[in-house]
């Protein structure tokens, strides 16, 4: 329970940062 418990987190804020690496790329490739 412990590891998946920590494991979800993890992987909700990864996808975060991805979100928003790819909102970056797509405005720096617009301009």
């Amino acid at each position: 329970m412990r590891a998946s418990a920590g494991v979800i987190p993890k992987a909700s804020v990864i996808r975060q940062a991805g979100d928003s690496v790819r909102r970056v790329d797509s405005r720096t490739s617009l301009t």
